[in-house]
């Protein structure tokens, strides 16, 4: 059978007697089981034992009268009397009077008429929990231990361990402070060798005192005092030579170096050999290297001459400086657990209250593989939470337009902003040119952060950034090219225009036509421009309307320049004006007032007099199928209505999409309105913003007193 050769001391004890001590052993399973006990409050009770089901009998009976036996696990059935296990009585072993094999199972009978005269009542069923040791079998020890009581066993004396402890005083820690009475005293220990503690402090200990050290926990009785007096003579100074605290500064040192983040970083190992770090780096990383390590090779130049035959063995050395702080006593909490089953108050069985435990499979000696890191392609390019985003970094262009959807992630807090930011050598201005939200307020404004590097960027800031997690989608239009051209892009009877066109005149004022549509087929203008003086570096950024009506052009505009943020700041850079040039032209043109060169760039939406080639624009990878996008699009419609009722002109999915900016032409006859309206989607309600508008009528004004046609709203039908 097993037998124990050793006993681990998990906490040295304090405070224990000079005299030898022993050491009981509780929680057995060398013994018999008791199954049943008969008492009577009397010093006398028998036990019935587990007996063997194949004949109901032993080879040889465990226990035999006159033996001495060890019992715990009985439980009692009431408080009354001493109790009926060797822990009731300072783990004393019980006399055997007398054994039976009569009956089904044997039986033993105890006498305790050394240590009570009333054991009490136990209960007769003792569902397994109570034990029987013969004193032959049980172990003798030298320090109490609580037993654990839940397999009851008797154990035969002869059956129980027994070993030798050896105990070696316990020892006070110098600079340490004592407490007595558990109260903190003015001593502190200054020696401590053996039975004798030397202190120095004002408190004054007694004989009989007991005093316990604050740090090491030792425990200890005054048995005698002898106190130390003297005369000092005090001066104003004291020269002692304590020498260097540390090693740093040293240059003999070898660790004297300058680290550089990569080869002297606590993650970095190297492999000191003959080999090179291109020959070594294979073998060693498929084979010990541990993943999040760096290698590298300290490689070691000799030059051997011998004559005669010799053999030369290269080695590898592998160095793993993995530094650290931690305290060797750390407690890492698990989880919290309750007792299951529990029997005199202890149990053998625990329930964990959140982890689940379950068998696993451990994979070692596995070469870890490197997969492509995608957090960058997400909204959030940081790997923590933060309280603003970077949107995106402005490059050296001047020109950066941002349409930007804001929403939280249950859907209910949404907002649209359109903004445009102008940028030189010098500085960068952001404009916000319309904004929608559900609420009064926007959820977040863009702002321009510059960092330590002089890069800058976009910014978005939310209001509730610690409590409310948002996503953003983004729409950017930039000039992409500094040469003169003109490109095209048709959504059905909508064209997209980009054109560059270079200024320049010898005599101080000239004109450049931007652009020219046969009036037959286009109507209306919707202008993004950009106008940079090249010899000032001068800028302004304008938007127009612009529409025809029989053979009268109407316009409608407001800039910003580089300078000052303000609608109207008088440093205006040439004139838009708009014309019918004959023949059903109609041409948009600008007018140079002064003598430098000028580079205008312009972004424009045409819209066509007729109603065919309805289209879509589908921002998709070349693999998907038109609808299966979840990014953007552009698509043009036509509709038309009678009388006074109302028209639907944009229907959306709302599982698809919950945001549109909309440029939209209205027209009664020659009468026509060139307008820009906004929608959201909140989940509940939905939000229209309507914008300034250009508003036109065939007649022969020079300014048009027109009001509108109609008004713009928004509704939600269904669910969807």
């Amino acid at each position: 059978g097993s037998a124990i050769s050793s006993l681990d001391i998990k906490i040295q004890p304090k405070g224990l007697p000079d005299e030898t001590v022993e050491v009981f052993a509780t929680n057995n399973n060398n013994g018999v089981a008791i199954e049943k006990v008969g008492s009577s409050n009397t010093d006398f009770f028998t036990c019935t034992i587990s007996t063997p089901g194949i004949g109901n009998t032993f080879n040889t009976p465990p226990f035999a009268e006159g033996d001495e036996v060890f019992i715990e696990g009985i439980v009692k059935y009431s408080s009354d009397g001493d109790g009926f296990n060797s822990s009731d009585y300072g783990y004393k072993f019980f006399k055997v009077k007398g054994y039976s094999t009569a009956g089904v199972n044997d039986t033993v009978s105890i006498g305790a008429s050394e240590f009570t005269t009333n054991t009490g009542i136990a209960k007769t069923i003792q569902d397994f929990s109570g034990v029987i040791i013969n004193k032959n079998d049980y172990p003798t020890f030298k320090v109490v231990q609580e037993p654990s009581k839940f397999s009851g066993v008797i154990i035969n004396k002869n059956d129980y361990p027994t070993f030798k402890v050896v105990q070696e005083p316990s020892k006070f820690f110098i600079g340490e402070t004592l407490s007595s009475n558990k109260i903190i005293r003015d001593l502190e220990v200054t020696g401590s060798d053996g039975d004798s503690l030397k202190v120095s402090g004002s408190y004054e200990l007694s004989i009989g005192e007991v005093v316990t050290g604050n740090e090491s926990g030792t425990v200890a009785t005054i048995k005698s005092l002898n106190l130390n007096e003297g005369t000092f003579n005090v001066g104003y100074s004291n020269t002692k030579d304590i020498g260097w605290d540390t090693e740093t500064g040293k240059l003999s040192e070898d660790f004297q170096v300058t680290p550089d983040n990569d080869y002297y970083q606590n993650l970095s190992y190297s492999v000191k050999s003959s080999i090179t770090y291109k020959d070594q780096q294979s073998p060693v990383e498929s084979l010990v290297h541990t993943s999040g390590l760096k290698n590298f090779a300290d490689t070691g130049i000799s030059s051997n001459t011998s004559a005669g035959l010799t053999t030369t063995n290269d080695g590898i050395t592998i160095i793993y400086d993995v530094i650290g702080e931690k305290r060797v006593d750390t407690i890492n909490n698990f989880d919290n657990v309750i007792d299951v089953d529990v029997v005199d108050s202890k149990s053998k069985f625990l329930k964990l209250k959140t982890k689940r435990l379950t068998n696993y499979t451990e994979l070692k000696n596995l070469n870890v593989l490197t997969i492509d890191d995608l957090q960058n392609q997400f909204s959030n390019s940081e790997s923590e939470s933060t309280e603003f985003l970077l949107v995106d970094e402005l490059d050296n262009r001047t020109y950066f337009n941002y349409l930007l959807r804001v929403s939280s992630e249950d859907g209910t807090e949404l907002q649209l902003t359109d903004i445009t930011i102008l940028k030189n050598e010098l500085e960068s201005v952001i404009v916000e040119n319309e904004s929608i939200s559900g609420q009064e307020f926007n959820y977040g404004i863009f702002d321009l952060f510059t960092d330590e590097s002089e890069k800058t960027f976009l910014r978005f800031v939310p209001n509730d950034a610690l409590n409310t997690n948002y996503d953003l989608k983004v729409i950017k239009q930039i000039f992409n090219s500094t040469l003169s051209g003109v490109g095209t892009q048709s959504i059905g009877f909508v064209n997209l225009t980009g054109s560059v066109d270079i200024e320049n005149t010898s005599v101080g004022i000239g004109t450049t036509t931007i652009i020219s549509l046969d009036a037959n087929n286009f109507e209306s203008l919707y202008v993004n421009a950009q106008v940079i003086n090249t010899e000032t570096n001068d800028m302004n950024y304008v938007r127009l309307y612009v529409s025809i009506a029989g053979t009268n052009t109407f316009m409608s505009e407001y800039y910003i320049d580089s300078n000052v943020l303000s609608s109207s700041t008088g440093n205006q850079i040439g004139i838009f004006t708009c014309t019918d040039l004959g023949s059903g032209v109609l041409s948009l043109i600008h007018e140079n007032t002064s003598s430098d060169q000028l580079k205008i760039r312009t972004n424009i939406v045409g819209f066509g007099t007729t109603s065919t080639g309805i289209g879509t624009y589908r921002f998709k990878s070349s693999d998907q199928f038109d609808g299966q996008e979840r990014s953007i699009i552009y698509d043009s419609g036509y509709y038309s209505t009678v009388g006074a009722s109302s028209t639907t002109i944009q229907t959306l999915d709302r599982s698809l999409f919950n945001a549109s900016k909309s440029l939209i032409q209205v027209s009664i006859g020659s009468t026509k309105a060139l307008h820009q309206v906004m929608i959201i989607d909140e989940g509940t309600d939905a939000y229209t913003q309507q914008l300034p508008f250009l508003s036109v009528s065939n007649d022969d004004s020079e300014l048009d007193d027109a009001s509108g046609i109609g008004t713009f709203g928004g509704e939600i039908s269904g669910s969807d």
